[in-house]
């Protein structure tokens, strides 16, 4: 994914903040926990670390800014807490980054573009929101590359109504029962939240759920297929989705620039069960194509409404 010249400027004001910045050690009621990840190289740019244990980066520094709100956004108030340059893990495999912390914290991570090696491009969100966790986090990743992404072919999303349509097999169904299957295989490999074809059936199957983690694990579930779409886009007959790099402006809900980078916002929303609310309303939002340049083909285009 491409870095805007504004976003790259304002990681490096925050980074070279760190310099002028002393930090005293207060103490926190809280479980003492280490919180972390891991940077490596994307070698076929999908964003997904897929590439092996061996293909992580070291000497990377990453910042960590203490999320005061814990929403997920660097906010006026937050402030940098602490930093580490990547290295190897207790195993010896390279691109390992950790720091100490206190298990009721939240952070917002992001590489410090100065110790990002040269040619190489962010093909994962250019910040990561660590929710509060109750024991020692390693899943923060930051994926590099050598990457020059073409635009969308379409941005087409579709609504969970859609989605349950093709789930169900219903006679408006616009896919196969094997081309829906393919899609949700695709989807599970983008998420924790689900596990199987049945969690995307009972998720889009809730009705009108009270549960704020039913209400946004049906929406999350709509957004993942609309991105396993687009992934398989050349070996379906209807063209739909979103891809992972379609530009996003959607400031009532996010910060975040591209489809890509708002999906880890919603993946650690849903499996930290934090900020549920925003997470369906922001999921809601992108699958009607709110913040989107729709522009579905012929094809691509059902009598579903959206809302501007």
């Amino acid at each position: 994914m491409a870095r805007s010249r504004l976003a790259t400027s304002r990681l490096f004001a925050l980074a070279a903040a760190f310099a002028f910045v002393a930090f005293a050690a207060p103490a926190f009621a809280g479980i003492p926990i280490n919180v972390g990840g891991y940077v490596w190289f994307d070698e076929n740019c999908d964003g997904t670390f897929n590439d092996g244990a061996a293909s992580g980066l070291n000497g990377v520094r990453v910042m960590y800014y203490r999320d005061y709100e814990c929403d997920g956004v660097i906010n006026n108030d937050d402030e940098i807490y602490d930093y580490d340059f990547t290295s190897n893990d207790a195993d010896g495999n390279p691109g390992y980054f950790s720091v100490s912390a206190v298990s009721d914290f939240c952070f917002v991570t992001f590489l410090d573009p100065a110790y990002v090696p040269e040619g190489l491009k962010a093909t994962t969100g250019e910040q990561f929101p660590i929710q509060t966790v109750a024991a020692d986090y390693t899943d923060a990743e930051f994926g590099l590359g050598v990457c020059d992404a073409e635009p969308p072919a379409y941005t087409c999303p579709k609504t969970i109504g859609f989605w349950k349509q093709q789930i169900e097999q219903t006679r408006a169904a616009k896919y196969s029962r094997t081309e829906i299957q393919a899609i949700v295989t695709v989807a599970l490999t983008y998420t924790d939240v689900f596990s199987s074809y049945r969690d995307f059936q009972r998720a889009l199957d809730e009705g009108c759920s009270k549960s704020a983690l039913d209400r946004a694990k049906k929406q999350y579930a709509g957004f993942l297929l609309n991105l396993a779409a687009y992934d398989l886009r050349d070996g379906l007959r209807f063209k739909a989705g979103l891809a992972m790099n379609a530009e996003l402006n959607l400031p009532r809900y996010t910060n975040a620039k591209t489809v890509g980078e708002v999906a880890a916002q919603l993946e650690q929303a849903i499996s930290s069960r934090v900020n549920l609310g925003w997470a369906n309303d922001t999921a809601d939002a992108i699958n009607n194509g709110q913040g989107l340049d729709v522009t579905c083909t012929e094809e691509g285009r059902d009598r579903c409404s959206r809302r501007r």
